[in-house]
């Protein structure tokens, strides 16, 4: 059962100038205090465009891998203030407007849930495929290791957050490329750059809540993740393997 909860916050809009006439609207929460722990913060940054919803950390505007995957040159920023109402489903956001301003935000969110009501085209396993293998190659092209940072940070806490009922063969999977990734960036195991690559891209698709199927959905929300997760550890089976082996972790 999700919990759901509304609390106000202070969100920031920022109206972003694109070249050839596009634009995106950015809106950043600031000084977001979690329900469950009144005394931590977390900063969220989430970029809504006519294609999705993705969810960045504060002060990563400019660098945040998706908008820069995207639209390579932004300008002309200005930032206004609005208030929104945040309904929290067990440490996932989702926006809901007060304003009338921001009445396109229902209909973000109406495209984002429009996969798994009746009357609509069903999502198949080959669509989710497609599209998940096509967002890790985008998001790779632009990986350094400010992202690597990004995941190390969050990583852990999404993985408390997850649901019980989910196969113990993805949990272990995410926690392996998790422990290989930390390692490789310590300095602990050497790992080729274009594979940290790939993994830091993967479980940037893992911990963003919002993808193809939307993580939040009861029972379908990671299928896409574990699409994603499995990719990798096919595509450098050997690698991860020996590294499984060298850290004394049992088989996925």
């Amino acid at each position: 059962m999700w919990l759901t909860r509304e609390e106000a916050f202070e969100i920031f809009r920022e109206n972003v100038s694109l070249p050839r006439g596009e634009k995106v609207e950015v809106y950043m929460l600031g000084e977001l205090v979690s329900p469950d722990d009144p005394g931590g913060r977390s900063d969220v940054l989430a970029v809504v465009t006519n294609r999705a919803i993705h969810f960045f950390r504060k002060g990563l505007i400019r660098d945040s891998i998706h908008v820069v995957m995207k639209y390579p040159s932004i300008e002309n920023v200005k930032f206004e203030k609005d208030r929104f109402t945040v309904t929290w489903y067990g440490g996932d956001y989702i926006f809901e407007p007060e304003e009338e301003d921001t009445s396109f935000l229902p209909e973000v969110k109406k495209k984002l849930l429009h996969r798994i009501k009746p009357g609509k085209k069903k999502l198949t396993e080959r669509d989710v495929e497609i599209y998940a293998v096509k967002e890790l190659d985008k998001i790779k092209k632009n990986i350094d290791e400010k992202d690597a940072e990004y995941v190390l940070d969050h990583i852990e806490g999404k993985i408390e957050r997850l649901p019980s009922s989910l196969p113990e063969k993805f949990l272990c999977r995410v926690k392996l490329l998790w422990k290989m990734l930390r390692d490789a960036m310590d300095g602990k195991y050497e790992v080729p750059w274009k594979i940290i690559v790939v993994i830091i891209a993967a479980l940037i698709y893992f911990i963003n809540p919002f993808d193809i199927v939307p993580d939040f959905i009861p029972g379908i929300g990671y299928i896409d993740d574990a699409t994603v997760i499995a990719l990798v550890i096919e595509t450098f089976h050997s690698e991860i393997e020996r590294y499984r082996e060298w850290k004394g972790l049992p088989p996925c």
